[in-house]
């Protein structure tokens, strides 16, 4: 991402947006696969396992009542 969006909160934006659509289309929870670590916790989201991607890597596994 380029430095000058860095600081804006984008990422929490775009992850409210999407729960906020989950929840209207009736589900509690939401997942996120992805390999960093830290990011989601910030957005009350807890790690459940590892798991493997298509590509055959490691993801970590996130989920988050909403």
């Amino acid at each position: 991402m380029s430095e000058e969006y860095r600081g804006r909160r984008i990422s929490g934006k775009l992850i409210d947006f999407a729960n906020r659509y989950a929840k209207e289309a009736g589900f509690d929870r939401t997942y996120i696969p992805s390999e960093h670590t830290g990011l989601y916790e910030k957005y009350g989201y807890r790690y459940v396992k590892d798991i493997v991607n298509y590509g055959n890597g490691i993801d970590r596994l996130y989920v988050r009542e909403i």
